[in-house]
């Protein structure tokens, strides 16, 4: 019988509260209560002010009303919470709700950016101008190449005529321009050679044209005469600068009588006949 009320007892004294930390807890609050309030001075008048209590903490408060409360109830049985404990348990809810709000402010987004730090981050998150825009549910449309401007067409090089044989000198057109005196003068100069007549339409005359043939079609170099046609009586000669079909380009010197050397073009219906040098 003893030992069931001896192990009743010590679930009891398991399941209950400290009540000496209590009470010396609520008695500490009492004492600094009573320190802080100021006794009446016999000699003294009584003064208007009021006592004031010594500020209280949330958890001494909460200490303070658990030790109060217990000391009032009665001890519970072993399964049943007395009133200090619940209102601890309160109490440490109460805590453990302000603790998830600090956390809840803490974790919050960051404060705004600046401005600028927006606007950095803004160009740096769109899309470059020179990429495809993307319509909401669809592909990347390529954007179009711009067009390639057009090369401008080659032009045809001029293709110059091969440069035609030559049979012989052809004074150069530097000459063009200067003196070069009577015709038959002018052209023996040319050639440091001598011709056997007196006037220019001779030298169509056999033997009087040594080391030069007569021929029938010119070429560059030739010497070309003209007897019949020209309107000199004494005939006139010079050299074949160029053939282009039916005309004749000529250097020639005294043409118009002047002494004067020039480059001109004759039909070729109005040359007699035409001397090339002999191989």
């Amino acid at each position: 019988m003893l030992s069931e009320e001896a192990g009743s007892n010590q679930a009891e004294d398991s399941t209950t509260p400290n009540l000496d930390w209590l009470k010396s807890t609520e008695a500490g609050a009492s004492d600094e209560q009573a320190s802080n309030e100021t006794p009446p001075d016999s000699g003294s008048e009584p003064s208007d002010q009021v006592p004031r209590e010594s500020p209280q903490t949330p958890d001494q408060a909460t200490e303070i009303g658990a030790a109060r409360a217990l000391s009032e109830e009665p001890t519970q049985g072993p399964g049943e919470l007395s009133a200090v404990e619940q209102t601890l348990d309160v109490a440490k809810t109460q805590g453990s709700a302000d603790e998830q709000a600090l956390h809840a402010e803490q974790t919050q987004g960051a404060p705004e950016l600046p401005a600028v730090e927006q606007a950095l981050d803004a160009g740096q998150t769109q899309a470059p101008a020179d990429q495809p825009a993307v319509e909401p549910g669809g592909e990347a449309q390529p954007s179009e190449a711009p067009e390639a401007p057009e090369a401008p067409e080659a032009q045809p090089t001029p293709v110059e005529p091969p440069p035609q044989v030559r049979s012989g000198l052809v004074p150069p057109d530097s000459l063009a321009g200067t003196k070069g005196g009577e015709c038959v003068i002018f052209v023996q100069d040319q050639l440091h050679t001598h011709f056997p007549v007196n006037h220019a339409k001779e030298m169509l005359n056999e033997n009087q044209h040594p080391g030069y043939n007569r021929v029938s079609e010119p070429l560059p170099g030739d010497l070309f005469v003209r007897s019949t046609h020209s309107q000199s009586k004494s005939g006139h000669v010079g050299f074949v600068k160029e053939v282009n079909g039916n005309s004749i380009t000529v250097i020639d010197s005294n043409f118009q009588s002047d002494g004067v050397v020039r480059v001109h073009t004759y039909p070729r219906s109005e040359i007699d006949g035409y001397l090339r040098k002999a191989p």
